[in-house]
């Protein structure tokens, strides 16, 4: 694939500074440009909507930002969007407010006249047709959001009118004045916020803190000539999977009662005033996401090949036993996965309804499974750090992860279970898929199914997979496996 390298123009600087700077004012959010750059060296009819004017500071543009150096040295080249990401958390009425600017790179192999983003959180918005299974009990209040709130649209530091569309209003579309050739690079700039809803989802707060999952617009997955726009009801109530991404995101934090964990590495903690201000780095990442939680036990991990683990839960044996099982886990896939995609691994406690929750990165753990049968637990961690490879960097759509992914990542839980636990391994050889893999890999053997699960990890990170490519990759043994997944 094509690697594309980030533009700087002469006099660029003077201009990003004053599109973030208009952008926050405009989301009500002091954004810290000093932050972002020294930091870091789906069908109803369109609707079309207009962004608000922007608003008069109340205050004076704070001066420091004009003496803000961009480094000189360029982005290493990617072959991956961009994102930078000025965010607040206010912990007090659980609202996020965001300026987010994306370095978005058209790909289609063609002209592009607009970029597509898909918002997740606006899908909660729609009562019963919200696809959250068991809504009631998820959202006991209700889903009281209106979801992402979008103030301002910037192309290149113009304002465009950009327009919503889908059945549950979750594509965003941002015009180009002019079409986007193949392979050049636009800079949109998003300014917007989000009221959480209280509830036991990723995407909500509770009592233990704020899940924040699949919460800002994120760039449409383009395949086959078209923008993959599926509805998200239709994916089985999780959203779709995204392309990968690197992210350069500053999250601030009201109060000292609460802690970060999230996709990524910390490059740096600092206070400034009241707030605690997190620089968190990643690269090739699909779903960012963090959580500010309460929970103040922690334990901590390194694996041998350099993969710092954390662990943060309500009591310290429940932490470290997190951090141990999954420093365990991390060592035994990265002989059939290849490496660990990404330097840090880091599992929170938080209050769901069921299992774990999955995202690059960041897996968050029900509270429930901690007091149920431990071979429930064991099965459930185990399939949540096999998804680290399996989804979160490898694969784009919800299809891909349905008929492969995501029985391959339970097999691999049952694979380290029956090795390391057998009272626990029957839990996770009933997972729907872990079956149908184990007996596909008894089948082909595994001197073909071993170093074709490897490639796949390895030469499709950061991209989309299907079925069909884990079959190719069998060699004398595609026809079987084609069978042995429905193909």
């Amino acid at each position: 694939m094509k690697r594309y390298r980030r533009r700087r123009e002469s006099g660029g600087l003077s201009l990003v500074i004053g599109i973030l700077a208009v952008a926050a004012v405009t989301a009500g959010l002091f954004f810290g440009v000093r932050a972002v750059f020294g930091l870091f060296s789906g069908g109803a009819p369109a609707v079309s909507e207009t962004p608000a004017p922007a608003l008069e500071p109340s205050a004076p543009t704070p001066t420091p930002a004009a003496t803000v150096a961009l480094p000189d040295e360029e982005r290493e080249a990617s072959e991956y969007d961009l994102y930078r990401m000025e965010i607040r958390v206010d912990t007090k009425n659980n609202d996020l407010t965001c300026v987010q600017q994306v370095e978005w790179t058209n790909r289609t192999g063609a002209e592009a006249g607009e970029a597509v983003f898909r918002m997740y959180p606006n899908a909660l918005t729609h009562g019963s047709d919200s696809p959250v299974a068991n809504l009631d009990k998820v959202f006991p209040n209700g889903a009281d959001t209106l979801g992402i709130e979008i103030s301002r649209v910037l192309v290149g530091g113009a304002a465009v009118t950009w327009t919503l569309d889908g059945k549950l209003g979750t594509t965003l579309r941002v015009p180009f004045e002019e079409p986007l050739q193949d392979g050049a690079s636009a800079e949109i700039t998003i300014s917007w916020s989000l009221r959480l809803p209280k509830g036991f989802y990723p995407l909500s707060y509770s009592a233990t803190g704020i899940q924040a999952a699949w919460f800002y617009p994120v760039s449409a997955v383009f395949t086959e000539g078209k923008w993959a726009l599926t509805d998200v009801a239709q994916s089985g109530a999780y959203p779709w999977y995204y392309p990968a991404a690197d992210y350069e995101a500053v999250i601030r934090v009201v109060g000292d009662e609460y802690s970060l964990c999230s996709t990524g590495k910390a490059e740096n903690v600092s206070k400034q005033g009241e707030e605690t201000v997190y620089s968190v780095s990643a690269s090739a990442a699909r779903d960012f996401a963090f959580c500010v939680t309460g929970h103040e036990k922690s334990a901590t991990q390194t694996t041998q090949s350099g993969v710092s683990i954390l662990a943060r839960a309500q009591y310290n044996d429940r932490s470290r036993d997190l951090a141990s099982t999954a420093a365990k886990l991390v060592a035994f896939y990265e002989g059939y996965l290849g490496p660990f995609p990404g330097e840090e691994l880091e599992l929170v406690q938080t209050t769901l309804i069921g299992g774990t929750s999955v995202h690059a990165g960041l897996i968050m753990v029900d509270t429930a499974l901690f007091s149920g049968k431990q071979a429930e637990l064991d099965a459930q961690i185990a399939f949540a750090v096999a998804r680290q490879w399996l989804g979160c960097s490898v694969g784009a759509g919800f299809a891909d992860d349905r008929d492969l992914l995501i029985p391959m990542a339970q097999f691999m839980a049952y694979l380290y279970l029956d090795q390391t636990n057998s009272a626990s391994a029957d839990t996770a050889l009933a997972l729907p898929g872990a079956k149908t893999m184990k007996d596909l890999r008894t089948s082909i053997g595994t001197s073909r199914f071993d170093p074709a699960l490897l490639s796949l990890c390895t030469e499709r990170a950061g991209k989309k997979c299907t079925a069909e490519d884990f079959a190719a990759l069998c060699g004398d043994s595609e026809a079987e496996v084609r069978r042995a997944l429905g193909r």
